[in-house]
């Protein structure tokens, strides 16, 4: 007991001691002025020499019957891009861009076109957030007017609609000035081998320029008032063990939308297949003309077993050939208001029974490459986020009305749109019977400028369907007519 008494009182005085002299000189305590003091950092890393940029998306989109029914779906994303460019020397440069892009891995519709080939599947069991490098390429400007990209990019080809191919793959792509005449050459490689790939060359003709520029608010760029633009293109398309899809284009391996025969999956190989077209673009003042024309012909070699396995079946060698063109005028009504009607034709051949196989006979269809990428409707196409059906237009005819208006003081705009789909060459629903209406949608998109780089957009869409109508390319028509339904969307866009 005494001992504990002992060093009890040793810890009280030594506590005295201690903190009793800082309370004093708490006491005593003057700040310091400025000029009796510095202030030192750690050294934050220099980034002069290179750009970052970024972009940020949110949006939720909701299916509906008729205008208010009952939900048929909803889905809401969040992506984002963090880019990093280099800018160490001024004409080399490397480009990386981080992404999470959910409309890739999750919540995918069955038979999904992703927008990379290799990604194509049904649906993906990961849910959660998967980061990965959208671009990665060096860029080389050998001379101010030619750029050469080596790597993974974007590709936007033909077209340049999304009518022969759009997406992100490897290759290498080569831009170049040459007088008053511009091309552009490369190569898209899809497979994992050197032999699924895509060689490509465009040459653009500026056949006369005004030389008179202004700021074109519906495209967001600058565009000659009077020109007259001639494209031209043409693309060999090579591939080996791709998988085909029901509905004879490409699909992803092993998908529950690929052909089987025998219960084996069915693949197929390009043998000169060449894509080709033309591209037209006429500037007069208020008034502008774009015409585009695709054609693409060559032959398939059809068999059935795994994919990579030696031991396969033979099934057929056939010849595809077919062609879609597309006509769009638009019309400047005042400042601020635009009209666009719109005119496409998918070639497509007729089905003769079915259940005939896409490998039976020769087809006169038009095919893209990777479909899903063409169109701002909201529903057949994929004009909200991925979000809407990704129609082919092979054996496609439609027709459509645009009412556009622009408030660039307030920052705001609303597009109005209407659409008529019908198949040009009858198709055979599930019970047999001929069919050719798919049916017309009628589309509203508000957007407005919350703040700097900050925007905001809503949409509503309403689809009337008839009876030719599928939600996926390579399902038949179901006899029991669809119901009407709607969509509701919302997106929030931040870039810098």
């Amino acid at each position: 007991m005494k001992n504990l008494r002992l060093s009890l009182y040793a810890f009280y005085v030594l506590f005295v001691f201690f903190f009793g002299q800082i309370a004093w000189a708490q006491q005593n305590y003057v700040s310091l002025k400025e000029g009796e003091y510095e202030t030192r950092q750690a050294p934050r890393p220099n980034i002069e020499d290179a750009i970052i940029s970024g972009n940020y998306e949110a949006s939720m989109v909701d299916r509906r019957l008729q205008l208010s029914g009952k939900p048929q779906s909803n889905d809401s994303r969040q992506d984002f891009e963090l880019s990093f460019t280099s800018n160490l020397h001024d004409h080399i440069h490397l480009k990386a861009t981080l992404a999470n892009y959910s409309s890739y891995l999750s919540e995918q519709a069955e038979g999904y076109q992703s927008d990379q080939l290799v990604e194509q599947g049904d649906s993906s069991t990961d849910t959660a957030m998967n980061v990965f490098f959208k671009e990665a390429y060096l860029q080389y400007e050998h001379n101010p007017a030619a750029v050469l990209r080596l790597g993974q990019q974007e590709f936007d080809l033909g077209d340049k609609l999304g009518l022969t191919y759009r997406g992100i793959s490897q290759g290498f792509s080569q831009t170049c000035r040459v007088g008053t005449w511009c091309y552009m050459i490369g190569a898209v490689r899809f497979g994992r081998g050197v032999g699924d790939n895509l060689l490509y060359a465009q040459l653009t003709y500026p056949v006369y320029e005004q030389g008179q520029v202004f700021f074109d608010s519906f495209e967001s760029k600058e565009r000659q008032r009077s020109a007259l633009y001639i494209e031209i293109f043409r693309h060999f398309y090579r591939g080996s063990e791709i998988p085909l899809a029901l509905y004879g284009g490409r699909t992803g391996n092993g998908t529950s939308y690929q052909a089987t025969s025998n219960g084996k999956p069915v693949y197929f190989e390009n043998k000169k297949m060449e894509y080709f077209g033309v591209n037209g673009t006429w500037n007069y003042y208020d008034y502008q003309l774009l015409v585009n024309y695709a054609g693409m012909a060559g032959d398939r070699f059809y068999w059935e077993g795994n994919q990579g396995d030696s031991e396969r079946d033979f099934l057929a060698h056939r010849h595809l050939a077919g062609g879609v063109w597309r006509l769009e005028q638009r019309y400047m009504l005042g400042e601020n208001w635009q009209t666009r009607l719109t005119y496409l034709s998918g070639r497509g051949g007729e089905q003769l029974t079915q259940s005939e196989n896409y490998w039976d006979r020769d087809r006169t269809d038009y095919l893209e490459v990777q479909k899903g990428f063409y169109g701002d409707a909201l529903i057949y196409f994929n004009g909200l986020h991925g979000s809407g059906d990704g129609h082919s237009v092979s054996n496609l005819n439609y027709q459509s009305l645009f009412f556009n208006y622009r408030n660039p003081e307030n920052q705001w705009g609303v597009d109005i749109r209407f659409y008529q789909y019908a198949h040009n060459k009858t198709v055979i629903n599930d019970t047999g019977e001929r069919v050719m209406k798919i049916g017309q949608e009628f589309n509203v998109e508000y957007q407005v400028e919350m703040d700097k780089n900050l925007t905001a957009n809503l949409a509503w869409g309403y689809f009337v369907p008839e009876e030719a109508y599928s939600a996926n390319d390579n399902l038949a028509p179901s006899s029991e007519r669809t119901s009407r339904f709607s969509l509701y969307g919302a997106q929030l866009r931040y870039h810098f």
